[in-house]
């Protein structure tokens, strides 16, 4: 085995976490708010990142209390995992096409585009490959990825976050609209991720939680060190970091979310299955869709930051409703229900996210929230403390 001390284990998983919790969303979201809002914007991403994923190991505190919850919402973790993956798809063939140096410099030529097509699928097919790695190396597997992170930090170093300031191009107050959508995903869409939950039931102690919560933080600020890609477009060393975590990640949410729970060996697939498992080339072309238009760079942002409704409005309103004491019962109504839902309240994330209408942006989580506290009162109680221990 490896990893049989718990110091060492503990600490080995929570570095796993660490990397696969690094996405496209903390690999490139910060840029963008730094870019809007200066350092508070990174502030309103990074607290409720860091403390609303690190609680996940606190909040259930127990391998059962996980099974439990992956049994309830199976369907929901493995959708999760997959549109993750698609989300990661589209990332890599936008950054492979319009942030490479020689497209930033208007020199690129048709070889791009066929990198900007091609690589992406082939880290679906090593994501694959890497899917079937037995557990007990997935930590030292990602001490591996991780170290590599910190050797790309430490070459670029802390002076460019000295340039940073505490304002940008939108209206510092917008932050406030900002922070409670953060919240709210960064809150409930952990519960979701069901690498955290192999996290949970193989580390000998819950802390590894905190010890993500550290090694996190580290990969976010190392995204604020290369805060200019926009205007000056990717380094080879900033690349090969998004590769690797990236592969990383795409890797594991298709091992968690194309194989049965625990480490049984992985069955043909049903066909429903493997129609899941082509969700991810969906996010090539919606990378390409913007290639061709007259400002291809703003069009594939705004499409990056759509795909955020996913993780600001639709996972973490399914755990609002869905999870926890006095939840609404899952069935085909009260899906169709909540489907509607949040289908309604998708373009008030447009005109927050987009059209710099950020008061709408409060809008739906307290409406889900005031939901499910009328579904709690509704049901005579209000839920108490459990003991998971």
């Amino acid at each position: 085995m490896i990893h049989r001390h718990p110091i060492v284990a503990t600490t080995g998983w929570g570095v796993y976490c660490a990397c696969s919790w690094t996405w496209c969303i903390g690999m490139f979201l910060p840029v963008i708010l730094l870019g809007r809002y200066g350092w508070w914007g990174f502030l309103a991403f990074a607290i409720p990142n860091i403390i609303g994923c690190a609680a996940f190991g606190y909040v259930l505190r127990s391998r059962e209390r996980s099974r439990e919850l992956i049994a309830q919402h199976r369907t929901a973790m493995r959708l999760f995992s997959l549109v993750t993956v698609t989300y990661h798809v589209f990332f890599l063939g936008f950054v492979l096409w319009l942030l490479m140096p020689e497209h930033v410099a208007g020199t690129a030529g048709e070889d791009s585009l066929w990198v900007a097509l091609s690589a992406p699928l082939v880290v679906l097919v090593l994501g694959q490959v890497l899917a079937d790695v037995p557990t007990r190396y997935w930590p030292a597997i990602a001490a591996v990825v991780y170290a590599g992170s910190l050797l790309v930090f430490a070459s670029i170093g802390v002076q460019p976050l000295s340039e940073i300031g505490f304002s940008g191009a939108h209206a510092t107050i917008d932050v406030l609209w900002l922070a409670p959508v953060m919240i709210f995903g960064f809150a409930l869409c952990p519960y979701f991720d069901l690498t955290f939950h192999r996290a949970l039931q193989h580390t000998p102690s819950r802390h590894a939680f905190g010890v993500f919560g550290l090694t996190f933080a580290v990969m976010i600020v190392l995204t604020c060190a290369y805060w200019d890609i926009l205007t000056n477009g990717l380094t080879w060393l900033v690349l090969g970091h998004i590769m690797a975590q990236a592969v990383f990640t795409i890797s594991a949410h298709l091992r968690e979310g194309t194989r049965p729970p625990g480490d049984a060996p992985r069955p043909m697939p049903r066909l429903s299955t493997r129609l899941l498992m082509l969700l991810p080339l969906i996010g090539l072309p919606v990378a390409l869709l913007g290639a061709f238009v007259i400002d291809p760079l703003a069009m594939s942002t705004d499409n990056y930051l759509r795909f955020l409704v996913f993780y600001g409005l639709v996972f973490p309103a399914y755990a609002a409703l869905f999870m926890g004491p006095a939840a609404m019962t899952l069935s085909r109504r009260s899906v169709v229900i909540f489907a509607i839902a949040c289908l309604l309240c998708m373009p008030l994330y447009e005109a927050g996210f987009l059209h710099r209408q950020a008061w709408v942006l409060i809008i739906p989580p307290v409406l889900f929230l005031l939901w499910r506290a009328h579904m709690m009162l509704t049901a005579g109680r209000v839920p108490q403390v459990q003991d998971r221990n």
